[in-house]
């Protein structure tokens, strides 16, 4: 196995290093948009009303993703500083707290969208039909709230230690599923 290059390493150009580090988080990112597509796509021959109803569940969903960021976001930090200056004893503490912090908002999260889904596709002023064929699918679908907000902490971990690949093939095994 190839030893992975060092970030700071000042020979490789700036532009190089960006390009580098970011294109498995972009294609990650893209993997996560396509959930919805996908949903889309299976729900299209159930008409106009399913059609929309994952339309806006879509939008409730990335509630989800933006509270996600974060734990995922203050996980990356902490952990890259932690790694950074060699204890990694401090890192583990870091990952374990915060997978453990994700996974209980991510079940509160859970109940309270899926609780409220009538609410939020009112507020994004779905029709009664959109609305009746929306709420079982916000529904279910904020019940991956959970694993949603430990994937993206799990991810960060990963990238926040270098690691850029990892999370790109979690995430794609993960759509694959879906």
């Amino acid at each position: 196995m190839e030893p992975r290059r060092d970030i700071l390493d000042a020979d490789e150009p700036t532009l190089r290093k960006l390009f580098r580090l970011s294109w498995p988080v972009s294609l990650s990112m893209l993997f996560h948009t396509s959930y919805s597509l996908v949903d889309m796509y299976w729900v299209s021959s159930l008409g106009t009303d399913a059609v929309a109803a994952v339309t806006l569940a879509g939008l409730v969903f990335w509630l989800g993703f933006a509270v996600s960021q974060v734990f995922a976001g203050g996980a990356q930090a902490l952990v890259a500083r932690a790694f950074g200056a060699g204890r990694l004893d401090a890192a583990g503490r870091v990952v374990r707290d915060s997978v453990g912090v994700a996974f209980v908002t991510g079940v509160l999260l859970a109940l309270t969208v899926g609780s409220l889904a009538g609410f939020w596709l009112k507020v994004l002023d779905a029709s009664p039909s959109v609305a009746a064929a929306g709420v079982p699918y916000v529904q279910i679908g904020a019940i991956g709230f959970i694993a949603t907000l430990a994937s993206f902490t799990v991810s960060s971990v990963f990238r926040a230690t270098g690691d850029m690949v990892t999370p790109l093939w979690l995430n794609g095994t993960s759509c694959l599923v879906n």
